[in-house]
């Protein structure tokens, strides 16, 4: 006599679908963060006049040093969109304004001791944070675009 498995676990299916959206959820958010990572090397490897003389370890270091950033803006992303996405606020917009507030804030506030004005702060944050309302928005769209709602 065989048992039925209890009522509370999931069909097979039903955790490879929500295996499926995690994963997409996650791809997307990587993609999204090596897009604002990439915007956010280009100045200094493009602002010298010598290209190819030292721009690899410029970008190597604007690059590590974005990724140190980028980690937990994606984190604390993916934890507030969860929270939007369960009141239906999960449109490309917020994706963008998510983007540019938690990349703003976080710069702003890891400056802020740095005894400089405000205004400048903001100043040096403002392009920043336009990567990070890019990266919010090819986040949005990979996630769509995985889903197949194109």
């Amino acid at each position: 006599m065989a048992s039925d498995p209890p009522t509370h676990t999931r069909s097979r299916s039903a955790r490879a679908a929500y295996a499926s959206v995690k994963l997409r959820g996650v791809l997307a958010l990587t993609i999204g963060s090596l897009t604002g990572v990439l915007l956010a090397t280009l100045p200094s490897v493009l602002g010298s006049g010598n290209f190819f003389g030292g721009a690899f370890e410029r970008a190597r270091l604007a690059a590590a040093v974005a990724f140190l950033f980028a980690i937990p803006i994606a984190i604390a992303s993916a934890v507030i969109w969860q929270f939007l996405s369960v009141r239906g606020r999960d449109g490309p917009v917020c994706a963008v304004v998510l983007g540019i507030s938690l990349v703003a804030i976080t710069l702003f506030v890891d400056s802020y001791g740095a005894g400089q004005p405000s205004w400048e702060i903001l100043r040096f944050t403002a392009p920043y944070a336009s990567c990070g309302g890019v990266a919010g928005g090819v986040t949005w769209f990979v996630e769509k675009y995985l889903a197949g709602k194109r």
